[in-house]
């Protein structure tokens, strides 16, 4: 907005949600025994989910003769639910074919549950005035449900969010079986504030964003026999890279303000839980066993703010707050097998956190 009058004022706001459901699923999940029956060369369950938000909020207002305010706001949220599930069924393969899962992963039995979710989003303010001139910005950036003890009750109000790959109930003779469930989410975030005034001026930006995965792979209660390799991974990536801008220049007193808060907190599961002998075998068996749960997360934060007022006073300060909490587990129970070669179970965890806060002022 623009004015030569006493005000001028301008405000934005982008709002956007996506929230899909995508699931594959090969018999039926209600049953308690194995109903369905599948015989080919391969059988594979395979859920592709991939959301992206690019979105720019801006405001600028400007006076001539008066004072001026301006507002940005970006809400952005992605909350899927991804899921790929094999349930109480019978299954048989012949020969050594293979279907592709995530990341190229291949086994003759599949189940896999792919998703990517990524965010783009700045808000930026900008106000000048020859009286006042008064702005902010503010950038919020969810992609799914971190730890709810984090949020208490609020919780329950927020919409459930999850990457899940699952073979349970089924009885299995095969090559190879591969269970896989990978996440992987980014946000990319600028929030800025900027107003000059020959009286007094104030800019702040804030820059708010939380990644919350919830990525399992499972393999339960089901007998088997497998020539080759079962494989079961969980696979959870998160990164954040955030900048919140604040700054004031005025001719007698300027006050700037910049924010910078990220949250990542991943669950990654990778189980193998009650896997007996096909067809009245004493063990279930195959050539090799690797379930493992990798999660890796990575936080880029920066807050910076300058202040100056001419014949006055300057004031700034700039603030990033950080915090990276996540569940990573790997589990085989309950189990009777033979593995010819070998048997893996392995948790990794990488988290990362490089941040920086300045702050400059004169008067």
């Amino acid at each position: 907005g623009a004015s030569d009058g006493d005000f001028a004022g301008a405000g934005s706001v982008t709002a956007n949600f996506i929230n899909d459901n995508v699931s594959a699923t090969i018999g039926d999940t209600a049953a308690t025994s194995a109903t369905t029956t599948v015989n080919g060369a391969t059988v594979s369950a395979k859920a592709n989910n991939a959301a992206t938000i690019d979105t720019l909020a801006g405001a600028i207002s400007i006076s001539t003769s008066g004072d001026s305010a301006g507002l940005a706001v970006a809400f952005d949220e992605i909350g899927n639910q991804t899921s790929s599930t094999i349930a109480n069924t019978k299954i048989t393969t012949t020969g050594t074919a293979t279907a592709t899962g995530c990341d190229t992963t291949t086994a003759s039995v599949s189940a896999s549950a792919c998703s990517t979710g990524t965010i783009n989003a700045a808000a930026v303010g900008v106000a000048g005035a020859d009286g006042v001139a008064l702005t902010a910005s503010l950038a919020i950036n969810d992609i799914g449900l971190e730890d709810t003890g984090a949020i208490g009750s609020l919780a329950d109000a927020l919409r459930d969010t999850y990457t899940k790959a699952t073979i349970t109930g089924s009885d299995i003779s095969t090559a190879s079986v591969g269970v896989h469930a990978n996440d992987s989410n980014t946000i990319n975030a600028l929030a800025g504030g900027i107003a000059g005034s020959t009286q007094a001026a104030a800019g702040a930006g804030f820059a708010l964003e939380n990644i919350g995965a919830n990525t399992s792979a499972t393999f339960s209660d089901s007998t088997l026999a497998a020539t080759g390799a079962v494989d079961v991974g969980a696979g959870s990536t998160g990164s954040i890279n955030a900048l919140a801008v604040g700054g004031a220049v005025s001719g007698d007193i300027a006050v700037g303000a910049s924010v910078s808060g990220n949250i990542i907190g991943n669950h990654t599961q990778a189980t193998v839980d009650g896997i007996t002998g096909y067809n009245g075998a004493a063990r279930a068996s195959m050539h090799d066993l690797s379930v493992k749960a990798i999660d890796s997360a990575a936080i880029n934060a920066f807050a910076g703010t300058l202040a100056i007022g001419f014949e006055g006073a300057g004031v700034g300060a700039a603030s990033t707050v950080n915090t990276i909490s996540n569940i990573t587990h790997a589990t085989l129970s309950n189990y009777t097998l033979d593995a010819s070669s070998s048997t893996d179970v392995e948790a990794t965890s990488k988290a990362v956190i490089q941040t920086v806060a300045a702050a400059a002022s004169g008067g």
